[in-house]
């Protein structure tokens, strides 16, 4: 079990004496060293039915799941990855905030009576039928073929909740390896904290929806409000309850962020170009550079 967490810094001024070539082997390496520890748990308990998989916001915890997936695959384990977003309740049953909005994020945004009913066929019938949530419609749908739990398969849930007390009544601790995903480590220059893991988070989270879903920084910034709110409430106090913390900072992604974010944030809000003083120092590095099977992929592409 590791689940210790200290305050943890990577100084600019001595990743920047390393080679690119070597500052990425160097952050990657960091890791797989992590992954394989939970690797190594796993095979260890074979009651290990259920791997939980939770982390906030632009941590890495989907791109994680799969990594250690394709892991256990290698010795010989059948892992699925689900994710909790599935679980959805439909667009027209979610509660609503204070503010009129729609609460996503929260633990009520979860339809639990399905996940029980899911994991209950899984645990007893070694097949059940899972939900897809169609963001386009806001309705889950359920005419998937089953998903098998069986002697030598493994059923990954990755989600903002996976830890989540309530997951508890659902799935038995013995049968369950809980991971917390995050970013750890921020970078200091002459002593101080220059870039926190905070503003890492918000960084992938910009260049993500950017690539990914069309939105522009600004929507990102302004949305990143009631994400950080939400995580403090309902993610981040149960990072206590992991058996494994991987921490996702990787120390050349900074140097990456720089090559993007210098173009994309041109002519932005006076907050977002403040976001690029954090990178004052850092030698940039084309994202072309980033290994294919590096997390980082999650949020560069």
């Amino acid at each position: 079990m590791d689940n210790s967490k200290a305050t943890k810094t990577y100084d600019i001024k001595e990743l920047n004496l390393k080679s690119v070539n070597d500052l990425i082997a160097f952050s990657e390496n960091i890791y797989q060293k992590q992954m394989l520890q939970i690797t190594k748990s796993i095979i260890n308990n074979r009651k290990t039915k259920f791997v939980l998989v939770a982390g906030p916001s632009s941590s890495g915890k989907t791109t994680t799941s799969h990594i250690l997936q394709q892991d256990l695959l290698k010795v010989g384990i059948c892992a699925k990855v689900i994710s909790l977003d599935n679980f959805f309740l439909d667009r027209e049953e979610t509660p609503y905030l204070p503010s009129g909005d729609r609460d996503y994020d929260s633990v009520n945004s979860i339809d639990w009576k399905l996940f029980d009913k899911c994991v209950d066929e899984l645990l007893n019938n070694k097949s059940s039928i899972l939900p897809i949530y169609d963001f386009l419609t806001g309705v889950k749908r359920l005419n998937n073929p089953p998903t098998t739990l069986l002697e030598n398969e493994i059923i990954i849930i990755e989600g903002l909740h996976a830890l989540n007390p309530i997951i508890n009544n659902f799935i038995p601790h013995e049968f369950s390896a809980k991971v917390f995903v995050i970013p750890q480590t921020s970078f200091s220059s002459n002593g101080k904290i220059q870039l926190d893991v905070f503003s890492l988070r918000l960084m992938r989270r910009i260049i993500r929806d950017v690539r990914t879903r069309g939105i522009s920084p600004e929507t990102t910034l302004d949305f990143w409000k009631n994400v950080r709110a939400a995580e403090d409430l309902y993610v981040l106090p149960f990072e206590k309850d992991a058996d494994f913390i991987v921490d996702t900072t990787h120390a050349y992604e900074p140097y990456v962020y720089k090559n993007i974010l210098s173009v994309l944030l041109v002519n932005h809000i006076q907050i977002l170009q403040e976001l690029l003083f954090t990178l004052n120092g850092l030698l940039e590095i084309k994202p072309s550079k980033v290994p294919e099977t590096s997390l980082l992929k999650e949020f560069v592409g």
